[in-house]
């Protein structure tokens, strides 16, 4: 399971709301190519800034993270949603536009990762097509790496981020989620749909996947007061047990990253300038399950194709 993957339950809530992200993109389409109908979002994630831009084009998406893509689907329904490496993806369309926000283009870890990158966006356009991305500067970076920690709280939980420079070029970011649970999250609920990617991610990380863990669903039926078939849908869907993910995940995540029984007593917060701000104390016993995983962003070393 890829560190993407750990995050998408929580992506949407850190990450806020789509709508302003969105509007700056369509603004500067709306300006520079007023015609565009077509639109990919690459590394699109959890498809939230897919799905305000779907109100006004024909939208797609790509991601790496199956995850995110699970995630992206229950908002994009009937939506092309394509799992690949925003560096190498080769699709059977072309676009009037294709957009990569959220500071994508620094996940990438090198020079010829990037050259991919630009190069697919170039052969994935149409003819005067539009390709808008942003990208953390190199200050900004520097900045984030100067902070010891910076701590958002959304809900109930808590996101940690630590960011230290590798070297003259990658940035290591280090991501901690802090999920409040007052009891064994076996309790978080019952039936549910899975799709495929779910258990190709359970089984990249050695999970043993076997066909006690689903149910296949052939029909919906609905029943009258007295227990009558008086409709019935085909369909086509797998359902599971929370209990059986769950538990499988939890023997294969690490008990590095799995706090139970931990009182949260003080929260330090820094802001960019690294002015720092104590939060209140907490009472209270919970157990806290952490979603870990770090990522590396490379500093852009000024070639252009």
């Amino acid at each position: 399971m890829s560190a993407y993957d750990l995050l998408a339950p929580h992506y949407d809530v850190v990450t806020g709301d789509p709508v302003r992200e969105a509007a700056l993109v369509r603004g500067i389409l709306e300006r520079r190519h007023s015609r565009a109908a077509t639109l990919l979002d690459v590394a699109c994630g959890t498809g939230a800034i897919t799905a305000v831009l779907a109100g006004k084009y024909q939208v797609s998406g790509l991601d790496i993270s199956p995850g995110m893509l699970v995630v992206a689907r229950g908002k994009l329904p009937g939506i092309p949603l394509y799992l690949a490496d925003m560096a190498s993806f080769k699709l059977d369309a072309r676009f009037d536009a294709i957009v990569c926000t959220y500071q994508g283009v620094n996940h990438l870890l090198g020079w010829p990762a990037w050259d991919g990158f630009f190069g697919c966006v170039h052969d994935h356009l149409n003819d005067g097509g539009l390709f808008v991305f942003d990208i953390a500067t190199i200050t900004y970076l520097m900045t984030m790496a100067s902070i010891p920690k910076i701590v958002q709280a959304f809900g109930d939980n808590y996101l940690v981020i630590r960011v230290s420079m590798i070297d003259d070029r990658i940035f290591s970011w280090h991501v901690e989620v802090f999920e409040r649970a007052h009891s064994d999250l076996t309790g978080r609920g019952a039936g549910l749909g899975a799709q495929a990617d779910l258990f190709a991610a359970m089984h990249r990380i050695g999970i043993q996947i076997d066909r006690s863990m689903w149910t296949e669903v052939r029909s919906h039926i609905c029943l009258d007061q007295n227990g009558k078939t008086i409709c019935e849908v085909p369909v086509r869907e797998v359902t599971t047990a929370w209990d059986r993910v769950y538990r499988a995940l939890r023997q294969a995540f690490s008990n590095e990253h799995y706090h139970g029984g931990m009182t949260l007593v003080r929260m330090d917060v820094f802001d960019s300038r690294g002015k720092r701000f104590v939060g209140k104390r907490i009472a209270g016993v919970c157990n806290t399950a952490i979603a870990s995983s770090s990522c590396l962003q490379p500093r852009w070393n000024g070639k252009q194709r």
